[in-house]
């Protein structure tokens, strides 16, 4: 398949996954694959990335648990067709499919105890209540001057949180997981849109170094659990000499997010 010039092919996990993305637009950092390494999946579990922009975080996870389904859920079609040449580029074949959707237009309405609300209509494959999984890097406003570029500032521009984070919850199974990474200081925001729909709630910072405050939080929990919040470590990314030991297990080898 033609690379457009205005694509770059790049690598994560070491070189285990080739990725194209544009060049001057939505450039994946660090966020996905540490997204995808705090997902509790395990083999034959179904998983949806909201907003999966490039299918990084789809393809980081397939790397770690080869045996799961991942729908890839994206509002623009220019990334999500990049995310299916990559699954295909990682021959992940019918393990990673995407599908082009507005999230925000399928946020169901609660009936009592019941789930309802417009249908999923892109696809059966995203129905109510039938997955294991869902992780998601929710669009945020950047700081500065917002971007001339399309594709960048329709991916870094503010959503309704307590909208999105309710078709996410909706598509999960009772005692699904709930997987986001998100600005710390959003979380005051991420709380209230979880609570009385998501319990067990995980709170992992992401620390730049050790005394530096953390920019981005993984938030953890499981639809319909009682169990209280609790505050992890968290995750210190870097020394003065490169990635910690913690952080390369993650961003380098691919293995799982694991947290006190």
């Amino acid at each position: 398949m033609h690379l457009s010039p205005a694509w770059t092919e790049d690598t994560l996990l070491n070189g285990r996954i080739r990725l194209r993305q544009p060049k001057d637009g939505y450039r994946v950092t660090f966020e996905p694959v540490v997204l995808a390494a705090a997902v509790p999946a395990r083999p034959g579990d179904r998983v949806a990335d909201i907003g999966t922009g490039t299918g990084a975080a789809a393809l980081c996870l397939l790397a770690r648990v080869p045996n799961t389904l991942v729908i890839g859920v994206e509002l623009q079609k220019v990334l999500a067709r990049l995310a299916t040449i990559n699954g295909a580029l990682n021959g992940t074949g019918r393990r990673f499919q995407t599908i082009v959707a507005d999230v925000l237009q399928y946020t169901p309405l609660r009936r009592g105890d019941r789930e309802t609300g417009k249908e999923w209509k892109p696809s059966p494959a995203l129905a109510w209540s039938t997955f294991d999984h869902v992780m998601s890097n929710p669009p945020f406003a950047a700081a500065g001057t917002p971007s001339s570029n399309p594709i960048r500032a329709t991916a870094h521009h503010a959503v309704d949180l307590k909208a999105w984070i309710t078709a996410c919850v909706a598509l999960l199974r009772p005692q699904g997981s709930l997987t986001l990474i998100h600005r710390a200081d959003a979380l005051d925001r991420l709380l209230a849109a979880l609570t009385g729909v998501v319990g067990g709630i995980e709170i992992i910072p992401l620390w730049p170094r050790a005394g530096l405050s953390a920019r981005r939080i993984i938030v953890r929990g499981r639809k319909g659990s009682r169990a209280p919040p609790v505050l992890r470590t968290g995750l210190i990314l870097h020394t003065t000499a490169g990635y910690t030991v913690e952080a390369e297990s993650l961003l380098r080898q691919g293995n799982a997010l694991r947290v006190t």
